[in-house]
């Protein structure tokens, strides 16, 4: 049979027409990425899609979609609002206009959550060992536009709006840290250090600490570009020392909110580190400071120890997701 699978974000959505046969036989057939911000809604990107002559003639079963913001459900019917968009998508209006048996809609994280199980090695770097404990929870966390979490339970993938709890400074620089945002924010919460305006929250708060010298070739380039790419580009090349320690700090700050998520659900099945910050900037997360702030939660050190930890590289993890939950239908 044929599905739909999608992956709806702020910035980009891609959708892909997949021959299904079961949970380990199946094959894209056709993918295409849109650029979600040119459609007013997402009825008319789906339009174009299935008018699409590598798509119009096959007969969709099912679809599911997996969205950048909260899903709400009530007995069949679900409900999303992409954040940073004003498409609002409803299951039962979608299946009916574009004839199709079913649409289920998923959170991005419940997504990655469910793609777990087909990621192979190479898409998985591995930070820590640990020791496997067969039908125990994953955590799923991801640093992007926003920060996703997510618990991956042996039965179902819980979502969580946990990037929005507030951040708690472990260390005395992290304490001055939360301090200068409280001048910025009427509450702080993690999402506004792992993510791209946390990138650049960091960076100024540094560079208003005289804890590095800022470039003015930098600051002139993150004036004409997106900050927080151009503060990762100059981190990873090693060329700029306040970039660095910005990314330092933020890697630190990312750790140990995902210890914190991993000792919330005891994911001894695994932590995975999601996100294209970390995908793209992988020579952060294979330090060992990464490491060292990840197991420093005394006195429950010896539980993350235990705990299998990776960072996940490929990017469309939430896109297999949908094409194994499409195919349940």
């Amino acid at each position: 049979m044929y599905l739909l699978a999608g992956d709806l974000g702020g910035t980009k959505t891609l959708l892909c027409l997949v021959e299904y046969k079961n949970q380990q036989q199946w094959q894209v057939l056709y993918q295409q990425k849109f650029t979600s911000n040119q459609y007013a809604q997402f009825d008319d990107l789906i339009d174009d899609f299935i008018k699409n002559p590598a798509v119009h003639d096959k007969n969709i079963h099912a679809a599911c979609l997996v969205v950048a913001g909260p899903v709400f459900s009530k007995k069949q019917q679900q409900t999303a609002k992409i954040t940073y968009l004003p498409w609002v998508l409803n299951n039962q209006q979608l299946a009916k206009k574009f004839n199709l048996n079913q649409v289920k809609l998923l959170n991005d994280f419940q997504g990655i959550g469910h793609g777990i199980p087909a990621l192979r090695t190479k898409d998985l770097v591995c930070l820590q060992q640990g020791q496997v404990q067969p039908h125990s929870p994953c955590a799923v966390i991801g640093a992007g536009t926003g920060l996703g979490e997510a618990m991956v339970m042996p039965t179902r993938v819980l979502p969580s709006e946990g990037g929005h709890m507030g951040f708690a400074p472990e260390t005395p620089q992290q304490t001055d840290l939360l301090r200068y945002l409280q001048t910025k924010y009427s509450r702080v919460s993690y999402q506004e250090l792992l993510s791209g305006q946390g990138l650049v929250n960091i960076y100024q708060f540094l560079r208003a600490t005289q804890a590095g010298k800022p470039q003015a070739t930098v600051e002139a380039e993150m004036q004409q570009h997106d900050p927080a790419t151009v503060i990762s580009q100059h981190a990873l090349a090693g060329d700029d020392d306040l970039a660095v320690k910005t990314f330092e700090l933020f890697a630190q700050i990312y750790a140990s909110q995902a210890a914190n998520l991993a000792l919330t659900c005891l994911a001894y099945g695994g932590v995975y580190v999601a996100g294209g910050i970390a995908a793209k900037n992988l020579k952060f997360f294979q330090q060992p400071a990464f490491l060292q702030a990840f197991l420093a939660k005394q006195p429950m050190r010896h539980l993350l120890e235990q705990m299998p930890l990776y960072v996940i590289k490929n990017q469309e993890v939430g896109l297999l997701g949908a094409i194994l939950v499409a195919g349940q239908a």
